[in-house]
């Protein structure tokens, strides 16, 4: 596969130099708004509104909450970290902290190592996914998970 590795992904998403296996926090004090929204070609209030605030009133995970079923297609939201969200409203399903097989929690951080192993455990390796990660099998949304796409869609795209 050809991709940067985690640690230079890191290096140029981040603000200030860090130490890439520490990773940032995802929000506007620790990561490089502009250069994220220019170089993955979405609007800047896109990025921004995918961010936790200071002072603002949306309560934020500060660890990893996931949909194994979103896991399993190759996605995660950020409305999945919104504290007051207890299930996916794409699948209905409830939200995980932890790795059913290893019981390891990830703080919500862009690190080397989550990007050297995208929906994987940073503790055991293994899958957040029930089943294997997909990119070119998946099945259509159901129709709730189409609704709830378009939602998160407008919400962050307007």
């Amino acid at each position: 596969m050809n991709r940067l590795a985690g640690h230079v992904v890191v290096g140029h998403i981040a603000k200030r130099p860090v130490d890439p296996y520490e990773g940032i926090s995802a929000t506007p004090a620790e990561l490089d708004v502009r250069y994220v929204a220019r170089t993955l070609g979405v609007p800047l209030r896109a990025v921004r509104g995918a961010m936790p605030r200071p002072g603002s009133t949306r309560q934020w995970c500060p660890h990893l909450r996931f949909c194994p079923r979103c896991m399993s297609r190759g996605y995660h939201s950020v409305v999945h970290q919104f504290g007051y969200e207890p299930q996916c409203p794409l699948h209905g399903y409830g939200l995980d902290t932890a790795r059913r097989g290893c019981g390891a929690t990830s703080k919500y951080r862009i690190d080397a190592r989550l990007l050297d192993a995208p929906f994987r455990c940073a503790q055991c390796r293994r899958s957040y996914a029930h089943s294997s990660t997909s990119f070119l099998h998946r099945r259509p949304l159901p129709k709730r998970g189409k609704r709830a796409s378009d939602a998160i869609r407008r919400m962050f795209y307007g």
